[in-house]
């Protein structure tokens, strides 16, 4: 059986519109994004729940923002992973920036 997590508050930037989604849902099975949603996923009963903010955050700093001193991993994805999750299916491609620990690990942008 593959392990599952399920993710909550997590927030997309929608490009097209210029602003943060509400807080959304991340379903991943084994190494795989199943499912992205603003309201209920049904997850397997033994997927582990991660909340991103809160009281019972494992982080220390703030987060869900992006702002100076925020803590952030950020991904500039060619597509909306809302609307079509394949895009997140082939990151080689699709993910166009990756910020990871305030540092750019991917810039395709010209």
């Amino acid at each position: 059986m593959q392990s599952a997590l399920l993710i909550s508050n997590v927030r997309i930037f929608n490009t097209t519109a210029d602003h943060l989604s509400a807080a959304s849902s991340v379903l991943v099975v084994g190494n795989t994004i199943k499912g992205i949603s603003s309201g209920v996923l049904e997850a397997p009963p033994t997927a582990a729940l991660l909340a991103l903010s809160g009281k019972g955050s494992p982080y220390v700093g703030c987060i869900g923002v992006v702002e100076e001193g925020a803590l952030a991993d950020l991904r500039l994805v060619d597509g909306n992973p809302l609307t079509d999750l394949e895009v997140v299916a082939d990151p080689a491609k699709n993910f166009v920036v990756i910020i990871k620990d305030g540092r750019i690990c991917k810039n395709l942008l010209p």
